[in-house]
């Protein structure tokens, strides 16, 4: 008698469980690779919709919440309503900053009580485009844009998506800092082509003392602005500044392992 009490109440217990959470007598879920944003190539900004295709492989009504997080938080919720064997796509609006972001999106019932499914995916936000150039007239400085890290940082999410977001805020403060130090170079630059300009071309034999002076400041000058040229180029290229740091970073790490590893004598 009680074997088959057991029995019956096995086979009753998924209807009563339905009964109760009628969300979970569901094949609601998300449907492969449903995220996607309304623009192929986001930038930092812009306003983008946030699209989660979502379907009901079930018989029953499902109604429940769609939460999208990233690593800030929470970034919008909403209401999820699909009928019986119906799929729909969701959307959520999304302002987001330069940079990888790996969003979360999780399907819950409509009390937020109960996780039914989660999806990931990441995406990577351009950042805000650099003005032109403009070409360098009299009193008017010639600058150079600084390059994005933003396809490295795609590069490493597409092998470990959460080592990228670990080092974005590192990738972030270095950049900044290449701006600064390479609108100070911008200046730098079209002083020194403004001195350069005003001073007569060094010439081989200089026929006096003034002219020998000249000569030697003119070159001095030509080369200050030489070196500063090739500065600028080094920390605006991302081509050749990454590797440069990398080199001198785990250069500076060998000579200080190299050095914690010397005997001490006393």
């Amino acid at each position: 008698m009680r074997k088959s009490f057991l029995i019956i109440a096995l086979l009753l217990l998924p209807s009563m469980l339905f009964s109760v959470y009628p969300e979970v007598a569901r094949g609601a879920g998300f449907a492969k690779q449903s995220i996607f944003l309304s623009s192929d190539s986001p930038t930092e900004g812009d306003s983008v919709f946030i699209y989660v295709v979502l379907a009901n492989d079930t018989e029953q009504p499902f109604a429940g919440l769609l939460k999208i997080y990233d690593e800030m938080g929470n970034i919008g919720t909403s209401s999820v309503a699909l009928a019986p064997g119906k799929a729909e796509t969701a959307s959520i609006s999304w302002q987001p900053t330069a940079g990888v972001h790996a969003l979360n999106a999780v399907l819950e019932t409509s009390d937020g009580k109960t996780t039914i499914e989660s999806e990931n995916a990441t995406f990577t936000v351009a950042p805000k485009p650099v003005p032109a150039a403009t070409p360098a007239v009299s009193g008017q400085s010639d600058s150079v844009a600084v390059g994005s890290s933003l396809p490295i940082q795609q590069s490493l999410a597409n092998l470990s998506p959460s080592v990228a977001r670990d080092v974005q805020p590192i990738f972030s403060a270095i950049d900044s800092g290449r701006t600064a130090a390479t609108g100070a170079l911008n200046t730098a630059v079209s002083w020194s082509k403004g001195q350069s300009a005003k001073l007569p071309a060094p010439t081989a034999i200089p026929t006096s003392a003034g002219g020998a002076a000249q000569s030697a400041e003119s070159m001095l000058v030509n080369a200050l602005m030489w070196l500063l040229l090739a500065l600028r180029f080094c920390i605006a290229n991302v081509g050749v500044f990454y590797p440069a740091f990398v080199l001198i970073f785990f250069f500076v790490i060998w000579k200080l392992w190299r050095r914690m590893r010397r005997p001490r004598y006393y």
